[in-house]
Formats: structure tokens, C-alpha cells, sequence
């Protein structure tokens, strides 16, 4: 599919990472008060091969749709990152035409996969030299045309119009550079990390559109085992003990309080000692995470001429320990901060929607919504 074209209309966006649907759509975006509706749902609990997984998520869309007052039926979405395939490769100098068949071809090579077995799409790509002679540079998005019938499949069958397949790195750049949406000035320049599940993206973004980006890590599951191999669990164990230590020291937070009782959080497992295993977990994260992002902005710099970005956003599928990000800002050299929309309008909106709402999980779900505004980058998709 990879629909790169866009008609006016206001789309819903819809993303599914860490356990979760969401579902987001932006009303009335052109009068100046744009009015945030979404919704959430957990995953079913089914592998994804198993022949009642895809009825369960179009159940799940079907009703997410009748009790929330989303607009029309017209859908935006992005494959789950474990689908999803990026590939940076260097071609021979050739006119703009012909460079997405030639890095169709090449992509499917690399990933063994039958060229008509397989949709790509050119995210990015530029001239550079390697040593006296030009190359084109590209980064090539890919996903296996099985596994996007599937997921298209998915939405016809709760009465979607899906009109695009969107890169989740595009669409969490789109969100973030609105200023028209947060009420902020977009830096010129930062570095996104998005903190999925099973991926990790790094991207180089101006405003909304993107100058370079590449997959960095196992995404957030090698903070999972790090915190099961301290915890001595296995890592879907640890990450249930994560959420609830997380979710701990949040409501500690919220009460600024200083002493909190010593609760159970699971059998044998005191708060305390599952919140001071997440912070060593986050920092062994953090500082393997901040080798991948050194490697990257090293490649960034000497490739394309360029300074890195000073600062960062971090958005992620859940709340991060402060030691992590730390640890990343210290090690990388780069200001990480969290996004977090709380104090602006759409935040508010959403935080009343759901409390306690993760705002970075919502990013891609928000900049697919954004798809088809008119927007710097919305019209890249994957």
C-alpha cells in the first residue's frame, strides 16, 4: 500500500505498541482550537499467527469506534515495528525515477525476499561521496506484502477506510514539530529517539521533516531482560514488575511525599527493592543505548558534513526511570529530555481522556492523525 498521496478530510491514527490500540483523531484542527479524541484498548493477549488474533483487533476497532466520537472512518496507520524493515543502502548516481525500483531491488535482496513479495518505499536520501566518487545514500523502508494485507485486512473488517501506511518515525517527527500544537518554539534541530517494544529509531529532525534516521537497538524488551537477569524472572515477569515499580514511584511522586510504606508489588517482590533494580536496569540500558546513538550521530557527522543536534526528545510505549535517561544524556553528549505535552491544551485534553497517560506513547498516534493537514512532512510516507 504506502500511499504517498493525501485528500482533505480529517483522518483518524491509529497505532498499536507496548501491549496497547490507540486511536487518535484531530477535530478542527484549521479554526485554532483543535479538539483531541482518542481511545485505548489492550492488545489481546493471542499470538499474532493465531487465527482469532486478527478478529479480536477488529472487534476491538469496532468498539473503540462506537463509544468514542471519532468522524468518518478514514484511517491513517503504521505497521507493528517487528514488520516494519529499514534498510540505509549506497547506490550509483541515477535520476531521481529511478531510485525507488533500484532500492526495491536491492532492499529485497538483503532481506531474501521476493522483489514481488515485498512494498518499499525511499524514506530518505541524498548525494554523498565515497572517497572520489558520488553515491546516493537511502533509507529504505520495507515490510512484506503478506504482512501488509493482514494488517489492511484488519481495518476493512471493522469498516476502516485505510488511505495510508505510514512510517512510525515519520509520523512521531510530524507530531513533535507542530508548534502549532504545543505552543512551543520547534528547535532547528534534534534528535528523536522512539522507544518501542522491539525497535528503537533514532532520526535527525528540522521542524517535522527528517534529515536522517536509522533503527539503534533492541528497543525497549533488552531493557526487559536486563531487569529479569537483576530480578532473577523471566523478562515477560520483569516487565509487569517495571510497570508496577513505575507506577510506584509515580504515585510517590504525586503525593511529594518522601517516606511511602514498603508495599508488595508481587509475591517476594517489595517495591523497593523492584524500584532500585529498574534504575540499575535503566542505567545498563541507557549507557548501551548511548553507544548506539555516539555510533550513529559519528556516522551522521562524517557522512553528510554536518554538526549533531545538542538536544533530544525521547518518546517511548512507557514511562522512563529518570537514571535511564540519564545515563543516555551523559554517555551521548546529547540533552534528552521526555516529551511530555501535559501543560498545553492537547495534553490537557488527553490526560482527562486517560489519566496518567504516557504522552510519549500517543506520539505516533497523534502525527498519523496529521497525515493529511497540509503539514512540513506529512506527505512522507512509507
Amino acid at each position: 500500500m504506502w500511499n504517498t498521496w493525501f485528500n482533505s478530510g480529517e483522518a483518524i491514527g491509529c497505532d498499536a505498541g507496548g501491549g496497547y490500540l490507540r486511536l487518535a483523531q484531530l477535530q478542527g484542527l484549521g479554526n485554532g482550537s483543535p479538539r483531541l479524541v482518542v481511545a485505548e484498548r489492550e492488545l489481546p493477549q493471542l499470538p499474532e499467527e493465531d487465527p482469532g488474533y486478527a478478529a479480536a483487533v477488529s472487534g476491538l476497532l469496532r468498539d473503540m469506534l462506537r463509544s468514542t466520537p471519532f468522524r468518518g472512518a478514514r484511517i491513517v496507520s503504521c505497521l507493528p515495528a517487528r514488520q516494519t524493515h529499514y534498510r540505509t543502502m549506497r547506490l550509483a548516481p541515477m535520476p531521481d525515477q529511478e531510485l525507488p525500483q533500484a532500492a526495491h531491488w536491492k532492499a529485497a535482496a538483503e532481506l531474501a525476499i521476493k522483489p514481488d513479495a515485498l512494498k518499499s518505499a525511499v524514506l530518505l536520501s541524498a548525494t554523498i561521496r565515497e572517497g572520489a566518487k558520488p553515491k546516493i545514500e537511502a533509507l529504505v523502508v520495507a515490510a512484506a506484502v503478506e504482512e501488509l494485507d493482514r494488517h489492511i485486512g484488519v481495518l476493512q473488517r471493522a469498516s476502516l477506510k485505510p488511505i495510508a501506511i505510514d512510517a512510525s518515525v515519520c509520523a512521531v517527527a510530524r507530531c513533535l514539530g507542530n508548534d502549532e500544537l504545543w505552543g512551543a518554539d520547534v528547535p532547528a534541530q534534534r534528535v528523536i529517539l522512539e522507544l518501542r517494544q522491539d525497535a528503537t529509531m533514532l532520526a535527525v529532525v528540522g521542524g517535522t521533516e527528517l534529515a536522517f534516521a536509522r533503527p539503534v537497538g533492541d528497543g525497549l524488551a533488552l531493557l526487559d531482560q536486563m531487569l529479569g537477569d537483576l530480578l532473577e524472572v523471566p523478562p515477560a515477569e520483569a516487565h509487569k514488575l517495571y510497570l508496577s515499580g513505575m507506577a510506584a514511584s509515580q504515585a510517590a511522586a504525586a503525593s511529594k511525599t518522601t517516606e511511602t510504606a514498603d508495599a508488595e508489588l508481587a509475591p517476594g517482590f517489595m517495591s523497593s527493592r523492584v524500584r532500585e533494580a529498574i534504575a540499575d536496569a535503566s542505567r545498563m540500558y541507557g549507557r548501551e543505548l548511548a553507544r548506539q546513538v555516539a555510533l550513529s550521530m559519528h556516522y551522521y557527522a562524517t557522512t553528510f558534513s554536518a554538526a549533531p543536534p545538542e538536544i533530544g526528545t525521547v518518546v517511548s510505549d512507557r514511562a522512563m526511570d529518570p537514571a535511564g535517561l540519564e545515563a543516555v544524556a551523559v554517555q551521548s553528549g546529547i540533552e534528552f529530555t521526555v516529551f511530555d505535552a501535559g501543560s498545553t491544551a492537547l495534553g490537557a485534553q488527553l490526560l482527562a481522556e486517560l489519566p496518567g497517560a504516557e504522552m510519549g506513547a500517543w506520539a505516533a498516534a497523534i502525527g498519523l492523525s496529521l497525515y493529511e493537514h497540509g503539514l512540513d512532512g506529512s506527505r512522507r510516507a512509507a
